[in-house]
């Protein structure tokens, strides 16, 4: 799983899931990346399997509410090969 954010002024930071001995979301991609992102950036979140093709990657709902409370406006994150979602974190 990774993320890649764009923040407003058009610079790109990536963050991947970090492994750790107690499941925890401050160890996902999104909310380790919305750590390096300003109010109004942009993140995209893919999750590629073994078989090298694109798989759910929808931000948990901890994930979404570290997003919003940082000002990221927009999430974009693969479902399958041919599927995409968005997330509109300004409402």
């Amino acid at each position: 799983m990774g993320a890649v954010g764009i923040r407003k002024e058009g610079t790109l930071v990536i963050a991947s899931n970090v492994v750790t001995r107690h499941p925890t979301p401050s160890a996902h991609a999104e909310a380790r990346v919305t750590k390096k992102l300003n109010d109004g950036s942009t993140i995209y979140v893919v999750r590629i399997s073994r078989k090298e093709k694109l798989c759910l990657a929808r931000p948990c709902k901890s994930c979404r509410t570290t997003m919003r409370n940082r000002g990221v406006k927009r999430c974009y994150y693969s479902i399958s090969e041919n599927e995409y979602g968005v997330l509109d974190l300004t409402s």
